[in-house]
């Protein structure tokens, strides 16, 4: 199936993954292939396409990533929130927008060897907002609360630097994140909602029709962690990588396409990893598939 369509909607639309694929396709091959209470894996699951539209098609799901950035992704778009999260949210994001973002490049003098490296190459106008946001992320009472805002934080990153040659002005940075914050705030929860109508559950239980595994898929079906009655899988729906493909999964390109890996940081994650780590292979290497891959 081949459709050019822009992907749009919540919760695909917070955050633009590389090398993703329709939601329109993923929809109608669960449509096709698998019946409501079926189980669909994906095991190289990315930002969580194929969980997303198996969940709301009534379908138990189950998706694993090595990058634990797109673990996060996958988790976050399929963790329901409640209506006082919305309420609680809405307050926070209200009382962010009544205050300025503080320009103290000091404070980053001092950070950890760690931090300081999912900081390389981000502009000064960018670790001053993303920041100020990180401050006051604990004044948001649940830790699920905390991790949508993080979503939609990486949306805005991304919005503001991968592939940019000009860095906006802080309250430009300020005006997106606010304006992102309250439209995706209201449209998961419409959508978390018409999924748990769809499916007869409250929005709570949502979440134990899925899981998501950050780890290789190699032997993933010893793991142990997907439930036994869901197996085996009905559906195998995935977009795996392509050895010599230049995909960058697991960095932004900035000002000249230099490289950040500051996603990691606005999803509270560690990387750890190198290029090979999702490519199979560095990109330079001029025989990139091996013999032992093709055997």
């Amino acid at each position: 199936m081949s459709n050019r369509d822009k992907v749009t909607g919540a919760p695909h639309d917070f955050y633009r993954y590389p090398a993703r694929f329709s939601p329109i396709f993923a929809r109608e091959a669960i449509k096709t292939f698998t019946m409501p209470g079926d189980f669909v894996l994906d095991p190289f699951c990315g930002g969580g396409t194929t969980l997303v539209e198996a969940l709301a098609l009534g379908r138990r799901a189950a998706g694993m990533d090595v990058s634990s950035l797109a673990a996060f992704l996958a988790r976050t778009k399929t963790t329901p929130i409640s209506v006082h999260d919305k309420r609680e949210i809405a307050e926070w994001l209200a009382a962010l927008e009544k205050e300025n973002p503080r320009a103290n490049l000091d404070s980053y003098k001092t950070v950890d060897a760690e931090t300081y490296y999912y900081l390389r190459n981000l502009p000064d106008e960018a670790r001053v907002f993303f920041f100020w946001v990180f401050e006051r992320l604990t004044d948001l009472p649940k830790l699920r609360q905390q991790k949508f805002v993080r979503l939609v934080l990486l949306g805005v990153g991304q919005w503001a630097l991968d592939c940019k040659k000009s860095v906006p002005a802080l309250a430009e940075f300020k005006a997106e994140f606010c304006t992102r914050l309250h439209a995706a705030t209201g449209d998961f929860f419409d959508y978390i909602s018409e999924v748990a109508a769809a499916n007869e559950l409250p929005r709570c239980q949502l979440s134990s029709m899925r899981r998501v595994i950050n780890r290789s898929s190699e032997e993933c079906g010893e793991d142990g962690r997907i439930p036994e009655s869901w197996l085996p899988a009905k559906l195998v729906l995935t977009s795996p990588p392509y050895p010599g493909v230049h995909v960058v999964y697991h960095r932004w390109q900035i000002l000249g396409r230099k490289e950040t890996p500051a996603p990691f940081l606005l999803a509270n994650q560690r990387d750890g990893a190198g290029e090979s780590h999702y490519l199979l292979g560095p990109r330079d290497e001029d025989e990139f598939v091996t013999k032992e891959m093709l055997n």
